[in-house]
């Protein structure tokens, strides 16, 4: 019983602070790197809502903190999935 609340509070704080990214009131670089790592959602949220605001700067300024984290990432799976995320986000593909 224990278990799924804790599983439970998790996910609740992890949906409030993608709504706080989404109403702006928290930036992805301020997210400790250890949590953005394991959450990758919290990537996913920041890059949706700065594409969808048109606002370029902070979208690339989005990436970059992807790429220092994939930089970081020590589980090769993760950072696998993380590399993805950053060449389906990234806008310099050819």
């Amino acid at each position: 019983m224990k278990v799924k609340v804790k599983i439970k509070k998790k996910t609740n704080r992890l949906l409030l602070t993608e709504k706080l990214m989404i109403y702006k009131r928290v930036e992805l670089s301020s997210i400790p790197q250890n949590i953005r790592i394991n959450n990758s959602s919290l990537y996913i949220t920041a890059l949706r809502t700065q594409r969808d605001t048109g606002n370029i700067s902070d979208y690339v300024a989005t990436l970059g903190v992807l790429y220092n984290d994939i930089c970081h990432c020590k589980d090769e799976v993760q950072k696998g999935y993380l590399k993805k995320l950053y060449l389906n986000y990234n806008i310099n593909q050819s």
